[in-house]
């Protein structure tokens, strides 16, 4: 078994000789930033791996063996890098750096599933929705789309509920700096809250959220939707 840093060289010859051709001792260094002695070590070992031929002072050619290793790295590379930019809508300058690090820690199992999610989200007009606008949504605003509610349950704002009615919070819709507000005093999607008192003009309003009570203007209540608990 290889370990993940003569994965990364073998990964590197693979992408610059483009499978079968010759690559130079220099450009793998440029490429992994490092020295030359320090590729013509790594080199070394992997040709007593059977992984590549090299005569000294030559090119590196990677054998059958060496191009199957390095294609199922890669492979497991992309996988990682798909799914953090498509899915997670990681900028690909991070995703890349962190698919590196990661593709040595799954199998070959998962990266094929993880695969094959990339694929099925990319033909899946339904999902590409949840995952394209709803869930950039969510991961920006804290805004749970309606599909995600339960069938049949009614959305309220926090605002109409009674003095004593409890319910659980789905929602928090409003600009950042009330939104993070909320988020420090606990009221997060799927907290359950409880109106304790309402002012005769309905502002401030007084809840009950894990033990705590607090008090919410109601340009704050105003944006959080529950669903009576």
């Amino acid at each position: 078994m290889l370990s993940m840093t003569l994965e990364d060289y073998l990964e590197s010859i693979f992408l610059l000789g483009r499978g079968r051709n010759p690559v130079r001792i220099t450009d793998v260094a440029k490429k992994l930033k490092v020295k030359k002695s320090t590729v013509v070590n790594a080199i070394r070992k992997l040709q007593q791996e059977g992984f590549v031929i090299h005569e000294r002072y030559g090119d590196i050619l990677l054998t059958q063996k060496g191009i199957e290793m390095a294609s199922r790295v890669y492979e497991r590379h992309l996988a990682i890098f798909s799914f953090l930019v498509e899915i997670l809508g990681v900028p690909e300058e991070i995703a890349n750096k962190e698919a590196c690090g990661i593709e040595h820690y799954i199998g070959e199992e998962t990266a094929k599933t993880l695969s094959l999610f990339i694929e099925f989200s990319r033909l899946c007009p339904q999902l590409q929705k949840i995952i394209y606008e709803d869930f950039r949504k969510y991961k920006n605003s804290g805004t749970i789309p309606d599909i995600c509610s339960e069938e049949g349950k009614k959305m309220l704002k926090l605002t109409q509920l009674k003095v004593g009615q409890k319910a659980i919070v789905k929602k928090i819709d409003c600009d950042r700096s009330i939104k993070s507000r909320l988020l420090t005093m606990g009221i997060v999607p799927g907290v359950e809250i409880q109106v304790e008192k309402v002012a005769p003009l309905g502002d401030p309003i007084d809840i009950l959220v894990r033990g705590y009570h607090l008090s919410l203007r109601r340009e704050e209540a105003q944006c959080i939707e529950v669903e009576e608990a």
